[in-house]
Parts: C-alpha cells; structure tokens; sequence
C-alpha cells in the first residue's frame, strides 16, 4: 500500500449561501472519497457543508479502493501516520473556519474505528460523533480511552442486529467502554446487516439540524 502526502476530500453543499456546520464523512475498506456522495445529497441540510475524506492508503494499486491503516509488521497496524493526515486535513479546513460545537464527524466501519482511534482522541468538544458499524482495534483492549474534553461530545453508536461483517457486539463493548469513562454516548440498534440504517441518518439529521 502506498500512502497519500496529504488526505484528498471531496466537498459538498446543497445550498450555495455560507455553511456554519461542517459534516466530515469517512468511508470504510475499500472506499473512496465518493462514497457518503450519494447520502450528502440526498440528507436536507442547508446551513452544513461536508467534507468528504478519502483514506490515505491504496489497495492492490487501485486508486478506487482506499484503507485507513496497514499492517506494518503481523498484527501490527500503523494509525500513526493517518492520524498525523487527519490532525493536519482538521488544523487546515476545519478549525479555523468552524465553531467547535459545529463540527460533526461520522464514519462507516473503518471510518467508524477511524472515529473512535482518532476524532474521539482530540483535545476538543465537538458537535457530535456518529461511528457506525465500528469496532475499537483489538490492541487497545478495555485500555480505550478518549480525550477527557469528548466526555461531553454527543456520541450516537449506530449498528445493524445482522452484521455479518463488524459483530454487533463490537459496538456494544465500545459502548460500554465509553459509558464506564462518562462520555455521552448512545447506542442505537438497527434492523439489518452491514450497513447504515435510514432511521439513524434521520436522527443524525435531527441532531445536526438542532444544534444551535
């Protein structure tokens, strides 16, 4: 896998006046900064903009095909270097043209442990984190903590009762693991496999739509 200098994004606005909230999706293996298009569109959110992030590694040489880490040594797994990505993509597009409570990231699978490994970790209260599918890498263990200033970030876990990709029960023990440290954190589970539930993009559209 080669590794992108710098995260590639793609942005997107369904009004053309000024946004005050930024929405960033992360897409899953073996997506691309296309996949949340087609949900960016179809979501009703005037006053937010999204930025759509692209995973810095490529897959069997396929540009279309992207991954939030790889294995540097078995059963080791590098998330330093995407990490130092992400921190840079936020200090460049996000902070400084966003209010914090304004900022609301959400992550399919990968993207949803990209949530927990990283967005969750940062030394600020956001408007809301929406991990979906996701699971905590094994390594972190009951150890997970997250930044003591997220405690008071919304948190809504969404997961499918018939994954057969990410075990429900993943999303269970991370939530656990987040109530036991006093985040502020949901679960919310839904009918269906690997995937994101309607339902749950209403309620993120509600949450989002009611920040004030």
């Amino acid at each position: 896998m080669d590794i992108a200098k710098k995260l590639n994004f793609r942005r997107f606005s369904s009004s053309g006046g000024t946004q005050s909230k930024a929405i960033i999706a992360i897409h899953g293996w073996q997506g691309n900064r296309n996949s949340f298009y087609s949900i960016a569109k179809t979501l009703p959110l005037p006053d937010a903009c999204w930025y759509l992030l692209e995973a810095p590694y490529t897959i069997d040489n396929d540009d279309s095909k992207r991954s939030w880490s790889r294995e540097i040594s078995p059963g080791v797994w590098d998330m330093e270097s995407p990490r130092k990505l992400i921190h840079n993509f936020f200090s460049e597009h996000i902070w400084q043209h966003y209010k914090d409570k304004y900022i609301f990231v959400l992550g399919f699978s990968m993207g949803a442990m990209v949530c927990y490994e990283v967005i969750l970790k940062m030394d600020r209260t956001l408007g809301g984190v929406f991990p979906i599918a996701g699971f905590i890498h094994k390594s972190q263990g009951t150890n997970f903590k997250i930044h003591q200033k997220q405690l008071k970030t919304p948190i809504i876990i969404g997961h499918g009762d018939e994954d057969n990709i990410v075990p429900v029960e993943k999303s269970h023990i991370i939530f656990n693991i987040l109530k036991d440290q006093g985040a502020n954190v949901d679960l919310e589970i839904f009918k269906g496999k690997h995937k994101i539930n309607i339902s749950f993009f209403k309620r993120m559209q509600t949450h989002i739509q009611n920040k004030k």
